[in-house]
């Protein structure tokens, strides 16, 4: 079954949010990068790695949540006009995104 129309984008947004989120995967896989990168300075213990590794991915979801509907808006609302300033916020937004999707992807 093809989802189609304006749902697509929604049901997508659900199952990332499910598979990265509900499951802590974005925030365990976020924590093995830093573990990685930081081989055998435990300065920071687990819980606390955890703790911000979590932080981080939330906000990453929170973000991602805010330009699928900014995206809406401008897509289905007829009239509005895509001012410089959001169309930024949405650039700067995904290029994050994209930094720590790449991060993952690499270790």
């Amino acid at each position: 079954m093809r989802v189609t129309g304006q749902i697509v984008h929604r049901v997508t947004e659900d199952a990332l949010i499910h598979f990265f989120v509900s499951n802590e995967k974005l925030a365990k896989l976020l924590e093995q990068y830093e573990e990685a990168k930081a081989a055998g300075l435990e300065l920071i213990g687990r819980e606390e790695l955890m703790k911000r590794m979590q932080k981080k991915a939330n906000e990453l979801i929170v973000a991602y949540e805010s330009e699928r509907k900014k995206r809406s808006k401008f897509q289905y609302d007829i009239g509005i006009q895509v001012k410089r300033g959001y169309a930024q916020t949405s650039l700067d937004r995904a290029k994050e995104f994209m930094f720590e999707i790449s991060k993952i992807l690499k270790s």
